[in-house]
C-alpha cells in the first residue's frame, strides 16, 4: 500500500513538473520589453539601445526562430567580414572570440 502510494506520487511528479515550466514560461515570456520605456529610452543613444536588447536576446523572436544560424555559417560571416575590414570588423572580431573553439 506506502509503495504504490509513493510510486503515485513519483508519477505526478512529472505532469506536475512539466506544467510549472510552461506556465513559468508563458509568464516570463509576456514580461515587458525594459528598453520600450520610454525614460529608457530617453536616456540611450539608439545604437546602445540596440545593442541592450541584442545581449538580452530581445531581438529574436518569441516562440520560434524561422531562420537559426548555425556556429559554422556565424563563423563565416565573422571570417568574412573581419577579410573585408569595414567597419563592422572589429564585432566581427569580437564574434570569433566569442565562438571560440566551437567554430572550428
Amino acid at each position: 500500500m506506502l509503495l504504490r502510494h509513493a510510486i503515485r506520487r513519483l508519477l505526478w511528479t512529472f505532469p506536475t513538473l512539466l506544467g510549472v515550466s510552461v506556465l513559468a514560461f508563458l509568464l516570463l515570456s509576456f514580461v515587458p520589453d525594459p528598453t520600450d520605456d520610454p525614460a529608457v529610452a530617453a536616456a540611450m543613444s539608439p545604437a546602445a539601445l540596440a545593442a541592450r536588447r541584442r545581449e538580452r536576446f530581445l531581438d529574436r523572436p518569441r516562440f520560434v526562430e524561422p531562420a537559426p544560424l548555425d556556429v559554422r555559417s556565424r563563423a563565416a560571416a565573422a571570417v568574412a567580414a573581419i577579410v573585408d575590414g569595414g567597419p563592422g570588423a572589429e564585432a566581427a572580431r569580437g564574434e570569433l572570440a566569442r565562438l571560440g573553439g566551437a567554430a572550428l
